[in-house]
């Protein structure tokens, strides 16, 4: 199950106690903040597997220094075409949505 999961969490303390309980986990930090993301990472005393910034938040610099720092990075919540093709762009690795039938065949 733990290759089928993904805690994600906008608390730095769940997913503390999570990586304490199980390691193995993936997590994703939610952000809805404007802080860098060195500070944000700062919050957690490891490196999640994904970072989930809220969309508007999502920028190439960011991508790629998620990358460079090997973490997925997959915005929330993307609702609208216009804002999924401008992150796919980006080569974010994913996106969260209340409309996954949005992208469909793009």
């Amino acid at each position: 199950i733990q290759n089928r999961v993904i805690i994600q969490s906008f608390d730095p303390r769940t997913l503390e106690v999570v990586h304490r309980m199980q390691p193995q986990l993936r997590t994703a930090l939610l952000v809805e903040n404007p802080d860098s993301l060195a500070k944000n990472l700062r919050r957690l005393s490891f490196r999640p597997s994904i970072y989930s910034p809220h969309y508007k938040l999502v920028n190439s610099a960011l991508v790629r220094a998620c990358h460079q720092r090997h973490m997925l990075i997959i915005p929330w919540t993307v609702n609208t075409l216009d804002e999924a093709g401008r992150l796919m762009q980006q080569q974010v690795d994913g996106l969260i949505t209340d409309y996954p039938d949005l992208v469909k065949g793009h």
